[in-house]
């Protein structure tokens, strides 16, 4: 059979630098310069999520370090994939700080925190959606590298079966974690409209509270 672990290998690798390099981005020229007047601006420990990110960078660094020395990455991926539960929280956690940095890019000292940055160049929020959004796409991605890796390793490859037990567990996983993240964008935009609509008017239309644990988003109606 064709030998499958080199090309295994550098298919990874270019997955876990692809995760390192975002998030490395977004914790060295975002989250670490500015953190304290982040959380001074926001009334958030925006260092709490900064933490969540750096534990992440160290798993990933790990796990990439197994793969680069290990002779059959499955039964390392099966052995560590564990980890990636830990994108379910933090999805609320990235959800959260975004929207708190969003409602503090109105107050007039917002910009003025990035003045001597390159960020000033852009959009704050622009920059922390663009690398941010790797934690929510990591998990698919990570379907699809074993997906491939599947697809060209031949069945009779002592790998194979690894590679096929690695792919459910990775489904299971991500199917989990896309309910949760569909349930929190629902929650999120149930909190949003709550923002936007008087209490006076809910209660001349007999609801006393939107938002309560029952309560589901169904559709959301652009007009």
């Amino acid at each position: 059979p064709i030998p499958c672990v080199p090309w295994q290998s550098q298919t990874s690798g270019q997955y876990q630098r692809r995760v390192h390099g975002g998030l490395t981005k977004l914790n060295n020229e975002f989250l670490k310069p500015f953190t304290e007047r982040l959380t001074k601006v926001t009334n958030r420990d925006i260092s709490s999520f900064q933490v969540t990110i750096e534990t992440l960078i160290d798993l990933h660094n790990k796990i990439y370090h197994q793969f680069c020395n290990a002779k059959n990455i499955c039964i390392v991926f099966q052995q560590e994939f564990k980890f990636l539960k830990i994108y379910k929280s933090t999805i609320k956690e990235f959800e959260e700080t975004y929207r708190s940095l969003k409602k503090a890019s109105t107050k007039r000292g917002f910009k003025g925190i990035f003045m001597n940055s390159n960020i000033i160049e852009m959009d704050p929020l622009d920059f922390v959606q663009r690398l941010g959004i790797t934690i929510i796409q990591r998990t698919p991605r990570y379907v699809l590298l074993f997906k491939q890796l599947k697809r060209w390793t031949p069945r009779e490859h002592p790998m194979y079966l690894d590679l096929e037990k690695g792919l459910k567990d990775l489904q299971d996983t991500y199917e989990d974690i896309n309910e949760y993240q569909q349930r929190l964008w629902g929650e999120n935009q149930l909190l949003t409209l709550s923002e936007e609509i008087d209490a006076k008017d809910l209660m001349d239309h007999g609801v006393e509270q939107l938002i309560i644990p029952s309560r589901k988003l169904i559709r959301l109606d652009a007009r």
